[in-house]
């Protein structure tokens, strides 16, 4: 088991939504210090000032970042480092910024700057990068490749290697801004969109980040877990090739 007690840990999106949440999580399981990466500036300065007094202004620093530019998104590394020493956990959104992330913190910065044997990234996917969905195509694609980065990166030939696990979550309709304020390409679209939504049940964005504390915990690299319906989060297996490739 991992434990978080004591780590430090890097949040992407951590001024919004699951991302917010996952912060407030991590700080109410022990973290050491927790960075919250985000675009948004002024709901990142409020975020991180509200928990810098409910948990402790030496646990929390918000950083400005754009995490698809590689160097922006390795600023907040260094920052992290500078402010705390070390860096244990990544929670990662995204498809670009998974795959800066993700070898940002595998090649360098988890790998020689965590304070225990392991480390842990965990990649933000969806219930749509498990399955087809005809409204939101590039949207579908982009969750799929966050779940093949993952799949591979945390494969054992990858763990025992580095000893960080690479794990994803996939949420189900999640009641945050973005799930509010979803745009697509068309209107059609669009309607295609509502109509899917319509269908599924919501949840909070404080069980998705409660749901990632087990997965950090508990589950182990090259895993996804499907997490919907405020319902224990389940492992999505895609089907293999008949002939082992690998």
């Amino acid at each position: 088991m991992f434990e978080i007690e004591g780590k430090v840990a890097l949040v992407t999106g951590g001024a919004s939504g699951i991302g917010l949440e996952t912060v407030k999580a991590l700080l109410k399981n022990g973290v050491r210090g927790v960075v919250l990466a985000d675009l948004n500036i002024e709901d990142g300065l409020t975020e991180s000032e509200k928990l810098a007094n409910e948990f402790g202004k030496t646990r929390v620093l918000f950083v400005h970042t754009d995490i698809s530019n590689k160097k922006s998104f390795e600023n907040a590394f260094k920052r992290t480092i500078s402010e705390f020493g070390n860096i244990d956990i990544l929670i990662a959104v995204n498809l670009t910024g998974t795959i800066h992330g993700s070898f940002l913190a595998i090649e360098n910065y988890i790998l020689k700057h965590r304070t225990g044997s392991e480390g842990v990234i965990i990649n933000t996917s969806s219930l749509f990068g498990c399955y087809a969905n005809p409204s939101c195509p590039i949207y579908v694609a982009t969750k799929f490749g966050v779940v093949g980065l993952t799949l591979s990166l945390g494969m054992k030939e990858n763990y025992e290697n580095t000893k960080i696990k690479v794990i994803a979550v996939a949420p189900g309709k999640t009641s945050t801004k973005i799930t509010e304020n979803f745009k697509c390409r068309n209107e059609r679209y669009e309607a295609m969109v509502a109509h899917t939504l319509d269908l599924l049940v919501p949840q909070t964005a404080a069980f998705v980040a409660d749901e990632m504390i087990k997965l950090i915990r508990e589950k182990p690299s090259g895993t996804i877990w499907v997490c919907e319906e405020s319902l224990e989060s389940y492992e999505y297996i895609p089907p293999m090739p008949r002939k082992k490739v690998f």
